[in-house]
Formats: structure tokens, C-alpha cells, sequence
């Protein structure tokens, strides 16, 4: 007889529970027989812990399950443990499972059964939009957090852009260009492991917010003042949503604020340094302080 572990199965489908002893009872032995054998829980994949359990045991002595256990991957012998984890197969292995009903005569019929360990699909612990906040400047695009793939196969992602609830995209990137201002963007994400699609992942509702004001360009007139001169600031700004711009001004004459009005007059001497700095405000926001190429107060 084979020298192997011997598990104890109860019932018909009895999962291993502890290792036992063969006694002889004196009587004429028959030998115990088993329908079949079945690895569970199926589908196997690489993140799997299964277990060889017996169909069918018969004994007419009405001696209890007593089996030898074989596992085999891809034919080669792994052991005989209770369970078989993923640490021993990979995708598209073969893994076998060979049970031996025995008792105290000897062996009966061996029986096996074998699967093929199918793909893992791929996933991530969540997907979420970004930039943040968002405005119709942005160029949105979709960050995967954690993701996996049990086979360590390589990933590919898709994105269908919603907004609004209605699909508009399905480019990896969405454009601010077709964004306004209140719009409610959410993106769904599938991954792709070259086998099978995963189960899509919605990234949350992103609320298209408010494009900051700009200053495109200030400068100063008259470029080069005299003493008794007015000077104006020449300020052009931009929004990207369209609202109307106003702007704030702070006057400085050698760093030192001398006013806050579109125009400076009174304030400064010949060799004196005088620039502009301005701040645009949309309504909601203010934008970027900008300064103003500096000036210098000449002789007239």
C-alpha cells in the first residue's frame, strides 16, 4: 500500500477534517469505492483555495471515509494538503485532484478530476475624476486608485464620459471646451486585461465650478512719465465663462503702496520706480494679482 496521509471525509461531501488510523475489525474485508471526485468551489482562479471532496462513498463493511489525496498541477505532484491556494497554480495551469478510498483491506478504485485554472479580472479599489476642482479650462481625466490584476497580466482602461447623465465622450481625455459652468461630469471606467473586460467603476459626480478671471496683459502709460504726469493703468483681461471682469489696482512707488485707483497722479518724483499691480474679479472669484512692468520718473 501507498505510504500517503490518510484524511478522514464525513459524509458524501465531506471536506478533509483530521488525519485517522485503519483498524481491523477480523472480519472478511471489502473494499470501499467512491462515485466520484469534485474540486470546489469552481470557477478556479488564481486567487483560489479549493478542496478535493468525494461523491459517492460506499463501504459495505460501513467502515467510515478514509482517503489518500493526491494534488497534481500541469502532471507534476504538489502535495497532499487538506486545501490547494493559488500559490501553486497560475492561469491556465491544469490542476488535478486524485482521491483514494481505503480501509483497513486495502485500496479501492482511485478517482480524479481536473480543471483548468481560468483568467483573474482585472479591477481597482475605486476611480475618481480629476482634475479638482473643475472648471471649463480643465482637461478632465480619470485616476485608477489600487489597481489589480491576480495574474499580474497588464491592464487597459476605457472611459465613457457622462454629462449631465447624457454619454458625450468615450476619448480618454474630456475636454473643458464642451463643459459649462454648473455641468455634473462622471465617468465610467472598464479594465481590460487582454482576456476579459472587469466589472466597470463609476468615478463620482464632479460639478463643473467656476473658471478663474485673468489678466492677459497691464502696463503703464505714459512708458516713460514725468513728474507732473498722470498715469494710467491699460489692464485687458479674459474669462473663460464669459462673466464680465472688474479689476482692483494697488499703486507702488519704490514697493511702497501710494494708491488704489485706475490712475496715479501726485505721488511720485523724478528717479522714483512706479508699477501697477491688479487683481481681475469675475463676480465670484478673484483671479491672479499681476504686476505691471515697472516705470521710471524722468526729467521732463
Amino acid at each position: 500500500m501507498r505510504s500517503m496521509t490518510w484524511l478522514v471525509l464525513g459524509g458524501l461531501f465531506g471536506a478533509a477534517c483530521s488525519s485517522g488510523q485503519v483498524t481491523d475489525s477480523g472480519a472478511v474485508n471489502s473494499l470501499p469505492s467512491i462515485e466520484g471526485v469534485e474540486i470546489q468551489p469552481l470557477p478556479v482562479v488564481e486567487s483560489s483555495e479549493i478542496e478535493c471532496v468525494a461523491v459517492g462513498w460506499f463501504d459495505p463493511d460501513g467502515d467510515p471515509p478514509l482517503y489518500v489525496l493526491e494534488w497534481k498541477v500541469n502532471g507534476e505532484s504538489v502535495g497532499s494538503s487538506a486545501k490547494l491556494t493559488g500559490d501553486n497554480f497560475n492561469k491556465e495551469d491544469e490542476v488535478a485532484c486524485e482521491l483514494t478510498p481505503l480501509d483497513a483491506g486495502g485500496e479501492g478504485e482511485s478517482k480524479s478530476v481536473s480543471v483548468v485554472v481560468e483568467n483573474s479580472l482585472p479591477t481597482a479599489n475605486s476611480v475618481e475624476i480629476d482634475p479638482l476642482p473643475l472648471s471649463v479650462e480643465s482637461t478632465a481625466r480619470v485616476v485608477i486608485n489600487g489597481e489589480s490584476d491576480d495574474d499580474n497580466d497588464a491592464v487597459v482602461w476605457s472611459h465613457v464620459w457622462f454629462v449631465n447623465d447624457e454619454q458625450v465622450s468615450s476619448e480618454p481625455l474630456l475636454s473643458g471646451n464642451s463643459l459649462t459652468r454648473g455641468d455634473l461630469v462622471h465617468a465610467e471606467s472598464t479594465p481590460d486585461d487582454g482576456d476579459e473586460y472587469g466589472v466597470p467603476l463609476l468615478a463620482p459626480s464632479v460639478e463643473v465650478g467656476n473658471a478663474l478671471p485673468s489678466v492677459l496683459s497691464v502696463s503703464i502709460y505714459p512708458a516713460v512719465p514725468a513728474p507732473t504726469d498722470l498715469l494710467s493703468a491699460i489692464v485687458s483681461t479674459g474669462d473663460s465663462d464669459g462673466d464680465s471682469v472688474s479689476v482692483s489696482y494697488e499703486w507702488l512707488v519704490n514697493g511702497v503702496e501710494v494708491g488704489n485707483e485706475s490712475t496715479l497722479t501726485d505721488a511720485f518724483g523724478v528717479g522714483d520706480n512706479v508699477l501697477v499691480r491688479v487683481r481681475p474679479n469675475d463676480g465670484i472669484d478673484d483671479g491672479a494679482e499681476v504686476d505691471s512692468d515697472p516705470v521710471v520718473v524722468v526729467q521732463p
